[in-house]
């Protein structure tokens, strides 16, 4: 009888504790999670955490990163109109030279020879323009181009004025309109891509933003359960001395 008593207190004895080695490898495998969670500063680290939110924050953060490689195409492109506007900036300026040239020729005490000089420079500008159109590059490619802005050697390089000519002026001021075009096409192309980077620019932060509050640790509730994992520790470990004691002094009596 007595023997049947000391196993039936050993079999209570044990459940306790077994489910006390569950309850203490549950906190422990918590406590561990919550401590990844404070080194790395993300609640998911890996899928087995929380597969759905790292499907959704991997898509998200593939397409934070289109954005950013958009923008910096964009960018690129944005650099080159930069480099295009200075250009048709110098072939304005050049044409208001020319412009102010036509001028002077058509003054009536001017000899013929003081037209040649006239005419001399008026042909260097000629050549100016061409250069211009030939010759500015953007990352060793041409900027005007049958791609591009149609401001080329073909409607430039061959863009002479003769000042004796009394279209001359009109002439000038017909490509100066031309180039006027070319550079208001240039700023809206600019603008337009400012825009598209400032609204990537934007979705793309929203987008990390939710990343972030999806995988980011909140570092006061992690804490404070790690605090709440301690304080459980504890008092299951004294509540686990007191129960042994407890059923040791009842088998003591009943031996």
């Amino acid at each position: 009888m007595a023997i049947n008593s000391i196993t039936g207190f050993q079999s209570s004895i044990n459940n306790p504790q077994n489910q006390n080695i569950n309850r203490t490898r549950e906190l422990q495998r918590e406590r561990e999670e919550r401590n990844e969670e404070l080194s790395t500063g993300k609640k998911v680290n890996e899928a087995a955490d929380n597969p759905a939110v790292m499907a959704i924050a991997t898509k998200m953060v593939s397409a934070y990163i289109g954005l950013n490689a958009q923008s910096n195409n964009i960018e690129s492109e944005m650099s080159r109109s930069n480099v295009a506007d200075g250009a048709l900036s110098d072939s304005q300026a050049t044409l208001s030279r020319m412009n102010e040239l036509a001028l002077q020729a058509n003054n009536g005490i001017l000899t013929d020879e003081d037209r040649s000089y006239i005419q001399m420079e008026m042909d260097q500008l000629g050549e100016q323009l061409g250069s211009i159109s030939k010759n500015t590059e953007f990352n060793t490619k041409a900027v005007f181009d049958e791609e591009g802005i149609d401001f080329s050697e073909d409607t430039l390089g061959s863009f002479s004025v003769d000042v004796t000519d009394p279209n001359a002026l009109s002439q000038i001021r017909g490509m100066s309109s031309a180039v006027s075009s070319m550079q208001a096409e240039v700023g809206a192309d600019y603008n337009a891509n400012e825009s598209e980077v400032r609204s990537n620019n934007i979705t793309a932060e929203n987008t990390m933003a939710a990343v972030s509050q999806m995988q980011d640790t909140d570092y006061a509730e992690s804490t404070s359960a790690i605090l709440k994992n301690n304080l459980l520790d504890q008092y299951r470990l004294q509540m686990q001395s007191q129960m042994q004691t407890q059923m040791i002094n009842q088998m003591s009596i009943m031996l």
